[in-house]
């Protein structure tokens, strides 16, 4: 088939953003992202019986994403029950901005296969992230996100600096800062060229650090690739391509409501996880310009030339 993304081996992903609530206040985010609309959940059931009618017996990455996860007093209890709720692998995923106090990061022992640790360096203390590095990195397979805005970045690029002089077993590259006032379609504004190659340029990795919660391989045409390697390359273009959004992956908001993909685009809303939702069994047609999330990228999807 000519122009198709597809992943083996396959499996099932979801992904929860579990409330918009944070306790940091970054200049480049927005309240929907961490206003805190969206309490803290004083329970699990409504999303542990998603998780069983979706994933039936596959195999599952479940990712967690606020707001700021960690602060759920219910989160260590809830990764145990996710790993319950079939006998197939489970492997659990979460993004933190790591400010929890380094005893909560030495008592944490939640069965978690993945942790992304993002670096806000208008709120985050460089020695804090370091000593939560420190902890951890031998405890679970870490990737370091550490976002770069266009100015006043030099913490940024001194985190990362460290990270590699001290051989920290993590991976960890700068990142991009959207501009969520429009959506998270594009970038804020004021970057230059010299600081978008660095960006670019900037991946550290262990040799022991295993980053992938099930070890499995992208294809673009057949040909093995890497979802850094297709943005870079503008090849995540796919509006009137055949999406599996829903049928292999679901992102369930703060709101509880349920798409196939983190776009939401027209078509791939199938629910809310409190009023009811049906899932899907067929593919849908993109409609975006671009596809910017790494978890939509890996969705199966081939071209249909169905929207000019």
């Amino acid at each position: 088939m000519k122009n198709h993304i597809y992943t083996l081996p396959k499996f099932k992903t979801i992904t929860w953003e579990m409330t918009n609530y944070c306790n940091y206040s970054c200049s480049y985010c927005i309240p929907e992202l961490n206003g805190g609309s969206i309490p803290l959940p004083k329970s699990f059931d409504h999303i542990i019986k998603l998780v069983k009618d979706f994933r039936q017996d596959t195999n599952l990455i479940f990712d967690i994403m606020g707001g700021e996860p960690t602060l759920w007093p219910k989160f260590k209890e809830f990764c145990f029950a996710l790993k319950n709720t079939s006998n197939a692998e489970t492997h659990i995923v979460f993004s933190t901005n790591a400010s929890r106090t380094l005893r909560w990061w030495q008592q944490f022992d939640a069965p978690v296969s993945n942790l992304g640790l993002s670096f806000h360096p208008e709120e985050a203390s460089i020695e804090h992230f370091i000593d939560v590095i420190k902890e951890i990195q031998h405890k679970n397979n870490v990737t370091v996100y550490i976002m770069c805005p266009p100015k006043n970045n030099e913490k940024s690029k001194k985190l990362l600096k460290e990270i590699i002089k001290n051989k920290f077993r993590v991976r960890a590259l700068l990142k991009l800062v959207m501009n969520w006032e429009s959506g998270g379609k594009g970038l804020v504004a004021g970057y230059d060229d010299a600081t978008l190659k660095l960006i670019a340029d900037s991946d550290y990795k262990h040799p022991d650090c295993d980053l992938e919660p099930i070890n499995h391989t992208l294809y673009y045409n057949d040909n093995p690739i890497g979802v850094r390697q297709i943005i870079n390359k503008n090849l995540n273009q796919f509006k009137g391509w055949s999406c599996k959004l829903g049928s292999d992956n679901l992102y369930v908001k703060a709101n509880g409501n349920i798409q196939g993909s983190a776009c939401g685009i027209h078509g791939s809303v199938i629910g809310n996880l409190d009023s009811g939702y049906e899932l899907k069994t067929s593919p849908v047609i993109c409609t975006r310009e671009f596809c910017g999330c790494a978890a939509d990228i890996e969705i199966e999807k081939w071209y249909t030339n169905t929207i000019e």
